[in-house]
C-alpha cells in the first residue's frame, strides 16, 4: 500500500505539472487529442507553400505576431479552460485562472477522463478529479480518499519545482523554468520561432470572430532559446531527453480577436508514447486571481510521502 500510494503521488506531481503548464503556454506536450490539430497541421503544411510564395505574407505574420504577444503580456491573467493527451498515459480535462504578472500563479480543477494513470490519481482523490494551487516556488494538489488512510489530516501534497526538477532531470528543470516565466503568450513566441507561419484566416471560436495563425516549430531548438535559467550541459541533456522520446517537431495554432489577446490555441505532435496534443480556451483577460497557500499542518511534502 506504501509503494503504490508514493508512486501514485509522484506521478500525481508530474501530471498536474504537465496540466498547469499546458494552460500557461509550455511546450511540454498537450491537448485535445489529434484530430482537431490534425486539421490545422495541414493548414500548416499550405503555409510552408504560402511562405515560400513571397516572405512578404510571412513577415505580416510575424508582424502581427509581435504585437499580439505584447498585449498578451500586458493583460497578465485571465480564465482557462483545457484538455491535454499524453499517449496512453493520461487525457485531462482542465480548467481555472492565472496570472503571469510576475511568474505563472493560479488555481486548476484537473479531471483524468483517461489513460494509465487514472487508477493511480485515484488512490489521491475517489473520482479523479484534483484541485491544484500553483505558486511561485512549488504547486499544491488537494488529495483525499485512500490517501488520507495513510496520511490522516494532510488535505495536499506539496511539490516544490526544485525538487521536481531534480527528481525529472533536465526535462524537469525546463519545467520549472517554463513555470515559472511562461505565460499564455509562450504560443506566440512558439510561432515566432518558426520559419514556417501563417495567418490562415478568419475564423468564429465560440461565437468571436477571430484571426487564425499556424506554425511548426522544433521542439529542441525552441527549448534552448525559450530557457532562461538552464546552463548549457542541461539545454544539451535535455535535448537528448526529446531526442530519446521521440519528440522532434510540434504544430502550434493560436486564435486572437480584434483586441489581439488570444482566445484559443492548440498544440500537437509526436513522441515514443503516441501522441501529445492539447486545446486551450482564454477568457475574462485581467481578471483578479487569488491563490491562498494550503496550511503547513495540513500538507505534506511529495518527499515524505512512503
Amino acid at each position: 500500500m506504501h509503494t503504490t500510494v508514493k508512486r501514485a503521488g509522484v506521478s500525481l506531481g508530474a501530471a498536474l505539472l504537465l496540466a498547469f503548464a499546458a494552460a500557461c503556454g509550455s511546450d511540454s506536450g498537450n491537448g485535445d487529442g489529434g484530430s482537431g490539430t490534425g486539421g490545422t497541421s495541414t493548414d500548416g503544411g499550405s503555409g510552408t507553400e504560402g511562405g515560400s510564395g513571397g516572405s512578404g505574407a510571412v513577415r505580416g505574420a510575424l508582424a502581427a505576431l509581435q504585437a499580439i504577444d505584447e498585449k498578451t503580456a500586458g493583460a497578465e491573467s485571465s480564465k482557462f479552460e483545457s484538455t491535454m493527451v499524453m499517449g496512453d498515459a493520461m487525457t485531462t480535462e482542465n480548467e481555472g485562472e492565472l496570472n503571469w504578472a510576475d511568474g505563472a500563479v493560479g488555481t486548476a480543477t484537473v479531471k483524468y477522463t483517461d489513460g494509465q494513470m487514472a487508477s493511480s490519481i485515484k488512490l489521491m482523490d475517489d473520482d479523479g478529479t484534483l484541485e491544484a494551487r500553483y505558486l511561485p516556488d512549488a504547486y499544491y494538489a488537494g488529495v483525499e480518499g485512500q490517501f488520507q488512510t495513510q496520511y490522516p489530516g494532510k488535505n495536499w501534497i506539496r511539490y516544490d519545482y526544485d525538487e521536481m526538477a531534480r527528481l525529472m532531470g533536465p526535462s524537469g528543470e525546463y519545467m520549472k523554468d517554463q513555470m515559472q516565466n511562461s505565460t499564455p503568450g509562450q504560443a506566440v513566441k512558439l510561432l515566432l520561432a518558426s520559419e514556417d507561419v501563417e495567418e490562415v484566416g478568419q475564423e468564429e471560436v465560440r461565437g468571436v470572430q477571430t484571426t487564425h495563425y499556424s506554425g511548426t516549430v522544433d521542439v529542441a531548438e525552441l527549448a534552448r532559446a525559450s530557457s532562461k535559467t538552464m546552463s548549457e550541459q542541461e539545454l544539451s541533456d535535455l535535448e537528448d531527453q526529446l531526442e530519446a522520446s521521440g519528440v522532434t517537431t510540434q504544430t502550434v495554432d493560436i486564435w486572437v480577436d480584434e483586441n489581439d489577446l488570444m482566445i484559443k490555441r492548440e498544440e500537437a505532435g509526436e513522441m515514443t508514447g503516441g501522441e501529445f496534443s492539447s486545446i486551450v480556451y482564454y477568457s475574462d483577460y485581467g481578471t483578479e486571481v487569488e491563490v491562498e497557500e494550503p496550511a503547513a499542518a495540513e500538507s505534506i511534502d511529495f518527499t515524505q510521502i512512503q
